[in-house]
């Protein structure tokens, strides 16, 4: 619901390439999700983050220098008050949220700690209201709502 009111309003063409992309990820996603619970087995949970993140950043260094287009994303990182932001972020956001993540799997089933952590887009909708000043209709509102009933519904045992 909340993804077909953010939709409406965007071009026809780029509304299913988007789409397209967003669905990939999700799978994607439930794949990682699935293997980092068998291999949360020999690990712990910060370990795995770190292992998670090292991985990921030699993956986008690798593709970076395969497509020749690393040069320039890496110049902002120069800038004393950007690198340094940038390094806050990553840590804050890239590795608590990972760790975070990774020990909702490790101490909880795989299917709702998966939920849990796809009520994102609910905490996400006031900050770009807010931030970003982004218009929340709503019909936004309502399928958030929608969602956070789904939530509550699959997470009660």
């Amino acid at each position: 619901m909340v993804m077909w009111v953010r939709l409406s309003g965007e071009q026809q063409s780029s509304k299913f390439a988007g789409l397209a992309w967003g669905l990939a990820a999700v799978v994607c996603m439930a794949v990682s999700v699935i293997i980092a619970k068998e291999g949360l087995v020999g690990a712990d949970s910060v370990q795995a983050a770190f292992i998670r993140m090292l991985a990921g950043t030699v993956g986008i260094l690798a593709f970076g220098q395969a497509t020749s287009r690393m040069g320039g994303s890496l110049r902002f990182l120069l800038e004393p008050r950007f690198a340094a932001l940038f390094f806050v972020s990553v840590f804050v956001v890239t590795f608590g949220g990972f760790w975070l993540s990774l020990f909702a799997i490790e101490k909880m089933q795989v299917s709702i700690a998966n939920t849990l952590h796809s009520t994102e887009p609910l905490f996400v909708l006031p900050i770009a209201a807010f931030v970003l000043k982004e218009k929340i209709t709503r019909w936004v509102v309502v399928g958030t709502a929608l969602a956070v009933v789904g939530v509550a519904l699959m997470t009660v045992q």
